[in-house]
């Protein structure tokens, strides 16, 4: 019977992820599934195995069999990904950290130049949502939705709020969860773009 376990996490940074994935096969675990609300699916292996993570935008189902033909035909599994825009394609092959999807430098430059094309729209997106969310003024009376909160007195007033107090928190943070989301994809743009400029130099 084979052992499998699932793991939740979260990733800015696709060279973070690709990174802790071979650490879970350093640990005995293969990925074998990864589903769109962030939980990796693993089971118990005793082979040496690498993991390596590709972005791609294909739309045709034509040039998706190609894509997976390509690398399949140099020894790889296709463990996960779908065509269409913004996927990661999650690759593995029998071996060690010196097998790579890219090994030249114009592939390699490709590879950054399309995560970088990805980021560039969602730091568009996330910035124009903070500036609409910045430039509306949200008081404390906005955030707080109990009708008459403010009209009422003593403990009864003490009682209404505190209950609405933790939503009303939710509720502003939420207005700056695009501001919270813009420095890490910020961060990982930057190191793509240094990346990127020392295989062009």
């Amino acid at each position: 019977m084979k052992v499998r376990y699932k793991k939740w996490k979260c990733f800015f940074d696709p060279l973070k992820e690709e990174r802790w994935l071979n650490d879970q096969l350093q640990q005995g675990y293969r990925l074998t599934k990864v589903s769109v609300f962030g939980n990796y699916y693993f089971e118990k292996t005793n082979e040496s195995h690498v993991v390596r993570l590709d972005y791609q935008e294909i739309y045709s189902r034509q040039k998706m069999n190609d894509y997976l033909a390509l690398y399949e035909s140099f020894g790889w599994e296709h463990v996960h990904g779908y065509r269409g825009g913004c996927t990661k394609q999650y690759w593995m092959k029998a071996g060690d950290e010196t097998e790579v999807l890219f090994s030249d430098r114009e592939s390699l430059s490709n590879y950054y130049k399309r995560w970088l094309k990805f980021l560039d729209a969602l730091l568009l997106v996330c910035f124009a949502l903070f500036v609409t969310n910045l430039t509306q003024n949200h008081y404390s009376r906005d955030i707080f939705l109990t009708p008459g909160l403010w009209e009422k007195q003593g403990a009864e007033f003490w009682r209404a709020y505190l209950f609405e107090f933790p939503f009303a928190v939710m509720r502003f943070l939420g207005y700056y969860l695009y501001f919270i989301l813009l420095i890490p994809l910020f961060v990982v743009y930057h190191q793509f773009k240094k990346k990127l400029k020392e295989l062009i130099v």
